[in-house]
């Protein structure tokens, strides 16, 4: 408001790309990517790829991961142009998320895995718990198995499946763990919801109807906060599924 009140044209960009994050935070994505795609239409290249990066982050939230991966592509692209890292690290983490989500498992994570270094290098502690939630889901999908795959996703990943999958729920757990550590050390209640879900989820695969009822009430206090709606009544879902 700031920004057009004063009609600074930067500044209305930086305010839309706020809000924009803002709505991604809350999994709100139409309204995110409608603002960020605004940014992006009135053609600043320094501020456009900044809003390329949230758009990328909300096409892989809402698994549309063959357009986050070309959109992400972009950004990672001038980040190395122009040495915009941190664009480029963060871009890194959602690709591989796309990537992995499309069948490429050892590529995406290792893309996930080194943005992840990065994060706790430089002590980024919300996109680091957010680089361990996205790490703990892929390993989390690994060990849980089931979706639609032919036979040229299990030819493509064979190797890395048998090498990782003895190991996938224990890793997934770790990460999970700390994703929800890292949120709970910040205060940031938009990071913290679901990894306390995936736990949930987790746990009740294994058995652990314990710890699967605590991280679940936990998740419905912090959607409940949030205002997470679909998350939320997935989260009572499960909880109400619990022996």
């Amino acid at each position: 408001d700031y920004g057009r009140t004063m009609a600074s044209h930067r500044c209305a960009m930086v305010g839309d790309m706020l809000m924009g994050f803002r709505h991604f935070v809350d999994l709100d994505l139409e309204p995110a990517m409608a603002l960020n795609q605004k940014v992006i239409d009135q053609g600043d290249p320094y501020h456009a790829m900044f809003a390329r990066l949230l758009l990328g982050m909300c096409l892989a939230q809402k698994r549309d991961f063959a357009q986050a991966a070309a959109v992400l592509s972009e950004v990672i692209d001038y980040g190395g142009k122009e040495r915009t890292e941190y664009l480029k690290t963060i871009a890194n983490l959602f690709l591989g998320m796309a990537l992995a989500a499309q069948g490429q498992l050892a590529r995406g994570l290792s893309l996930a895995e080194k943005a992840n270094q990065e994060f706790a290098a430089y002590q980024k502690i919300m996109f680091n718990s957010l680089a361990e939630c996205i790490l703990g889901a892929i390993y989390f999908q690994i060990y849980r198995g089931g979706g639609k795959k032919g036979l040229s996703f299990f030819l493509k990943n064979a190797a890395f499946i048998c090498r990782n999958i003895l190991t996938a729920r224990q890793k997934a757990e770790q990460h999970l763990l700390q994703a929800r550590h890292l949120a709970e050390q910040t205060g940031a209640h938009g990071f913290l919801g679901t990894p306390c879900l995936l736990l949930g989820q987790l746990y009740k695969l294994t058995g652990q109807q314990a710890q699967a009822r605590e991280c679940l009430e936990e998740a419905v206090r912090v959607f409940t906060h949030c205002n997470h709606q679909v998350h939320l009544q997935a989260a009572k879902n499960l909880l109400a599924s619990l022996a």
